[in-house]
């Protein structure tokens, strides 16, 4: 991110592909002293991330229904077993999650209970 800041230094926004790219990129816009230019937009964040999205050094995350995606595939693989019918494609549609819905952000869908242990 260092290279790319130096090489665009008017660039406005930036988007990775997963959280711990964005960590890397904000801490590179931090120490260049541009977090309130350039705008950084991830997916599916970790406790970095939330750090970084409630202290407003990211700009949001789009964010997948893991957990609901999960119990999806349980249903139809108990389904295929059992010789039912299953559907071809199953959608659980992502979530757009910023500092200003995260207080209210239902994560029952997203994020496994603090008590879970695989």
């Amino acid at each position: 991110m260092e290279t790319w800041i130096q090489a665009f230094p008017n660039v406005r926004g930036v988007y990775t592909t997963n959280d711990d790219l964005a960590v890397g990129a904000v801490t590179s816009i931090v120490a260049a002293n541009k977090q309130n230019q350039i705008k950084v937009v991830s997916a599916n964040p970790t406790e970095a991330g939330f750090d970084n999205l409630k202290n407003n050094l990211m700009a949001a995350f789009a964010v997948q229904q893991t957990v609901l995606q999960g119990q999806e595939g349980v249903r139809a693989a108990y389904k295929a077993v059992r010789g039912e019918a299953t559907d071809s494609v199953i959608v659980t549609p992502a979530f757009t999650l910023t500092s200003e819905n995260y207080s209210t952000f239902d994560f029952t869908t997203v994020k496994h209970p603090d008590t879970f242990r695989p």
